[in-house]
């Protein structure tokens, strides 16, 4: 759990340590992303990103355009609350509340599998073989 503090203080490893109670958008980016290549996650900056974006309330490519924007109180620690969670490998798509597939962008929560790329070729294979009266178009 993060502190309520105005200060935020993200530890990575014995060694490295991110105290914030402000920072623009592209500090709180890079940190974000050395945050979750630490803790193992692959994407670690698209990640920081869609995290950042979902909690200001703008589009990845905003961020960019607004990089030496500040961030702080509620806002930077709610990008820290999700990034801790992200951290520890709690699915991506919980934390937004949403998952595309088959171009359609699904909701989804806690209690709801998340679809996956699998499961596209699943469906067109489903698809593909239906002899249904009234078969099934995509």
């Amino acid at each position: 759990m993060l502190p309520s503090s105005s200060k935020v203080k993200i530890k990575l490893s014995p060694r490295q340590n991110f105290s914030f109670s402000s920072g623009s958008i592209g500090q709180l980016l890079s940190a974000g992303e050395k945050f979750l290549t630490q803790k193992g996650i692959a994407t670690s900056r698209l990640t920081a990103e869609l995290l950042l974006a979902l909690v200001l309330q703008c589009d990845r490519t905003a961020l960019y355009q607004r990089l030496n924007e500040e961030v702080m109180g509620d806002p930077l620690r709610e990008f820290w609350r999700l990034m801790e969670r992200r951290g520890n490998h709690y699915p991506l798509q919980y934390l937004t509340g949403h998952q595309e597939f088959w171009s359609l962008d699904f909701e989804v929560t806690p209690g709801i599998f998340i679809p996956r790329p699998d499961s596209e070729v699943v469906v067109e294979e489903v698809i593909k073989h239906n002899t249904l009266p009234h078969p099934i178009r995509s």
